[in-house]
């Protein structure tokens, strides 16, 4: 892809849902662009050239991403595109992943198809009209952008052929291999037939063990689950009693605790009364000895 379409491929796109009003100059574009499709009379479908890309039009209109007429190509070769036909979660068209491309109207040039002349006579169909005389028109050659794009159909449908080729080649080779399986097992069946009963019966009865064997295996798992469910009842009930044990131990040491304090406090009040008692005591014995003093 030429740098021009790239440029015009990574302009940043709008997620907003409304678009804003366009200006003077956006509506003078949007005109232009619109005669240029009138001009080249684009319709979806068409294929189209950008640069050295071609591909075919899939959308013409206008988008949520940007103002102006843009033009929706899927791509021939995968791989080239920008996306798969939707821009910000908006789908304009359907076509699959790196192939879709959003190109402005008017930079879309349109292919125009050429019919090459084939096994024709070399002297003109003889009518009646007036144009018995005319010589035959010799076509110009086709144009090298033609060329170009028809080369590019023949490698791309050649690449197409090649992997049809080898997805061919893959499936014969698988369906080989499961007609020797299908052989193998038909010889194994053949050979466990001609062995006879006793055979069958081998088989039948090392059926018969393994069967038994896996009974017994489910009976040692149902135990091991049994016993894995009692581990687990029991360990959740010691975990239940240690947490209530611990519940209790903390409430009787929150009481032990209480009348620690109560006691504490009653000390306190004995000692202060006792203080009390003394101090009123001295002060009686220093006014009796004051009273005891002043008699004398």
């Amino acid at each position: 892809m030429s740098a021009r379409a790239w440029i015009d491929s990574k302009k940043p796109l709008l997620s907003s849902r409304s678009t804003p009003a366009p200006t003077l100059q956006q509506q003078q574009q949007q005109q232009q662009q619109q005669q240029h499709i009138q001009q080249q009379q684009l319709h979806t479908g068409d294929r189209v050239q950008i640069n050295s890309l071609h591909g075919i039009i899939r959308f013409i209109g206008t988008t949520k991403f940007k103002s102006g007429t843009w033009a929706g190509i899927e791509l021939d070769c995968v791989g080239l595109g920008k996306n798969d036909g939707s821009v910000d979660g908006q789908r304009y068209f359907i076509c699959p992943p790196n192939t879709g491309l959003f190109i402005l109207a008017n930079k879309v040039l349109k292919q125009q198809h050429h019919t090459p002349v084939y096994n024709r006579p070399l002297t003109p169909h003889r009518s009646n009209s007036s144009k018995l005389s005319s010589p035959l028109r010799v076509l110009p050659p086709l144009p090298k952008k033609v060329i170009l794009s028809e080369d590019n159909e023949l490698l791309l449908l050649k690449k197409r052929i090649d992997a049809l080729e080898a997805e061919n080649k893959m499936l014969k080779q698988v369906n080989q291999s499961s007609n020797n399986r299908i052989q193998f097992l038909e010889q194994t069946v053949i050979e466990v037939k001609k062995a006879g009963m006793d055979s069958i019966e081998i088989l039948e009865s090392m059926v018969t063990s393994e069967r038994s064997k896996v009974k017994e295996l489910q009976l040692e798992q149902n135990d091991l689950r049994l016993a894995g469910l009692e581990a687990i009842e029991s360990y959740e009930s010691t975990l239940n009693q240690l947490q209530s044990d611990n519940k209790k131990s903390q409430q009787s040491h929150h009481q032990q605790v209480q009348l620690f304090l109560q006691d504490i406090n009653v000390l306190e009040n004995v000692l202060q009364n006792k203080m009390d008692k003394q101090v009123d005591l001295v002060e009686s014995l220093k006014r009796e000895r004051q009273n005891n003093s002043g008699h004398l």
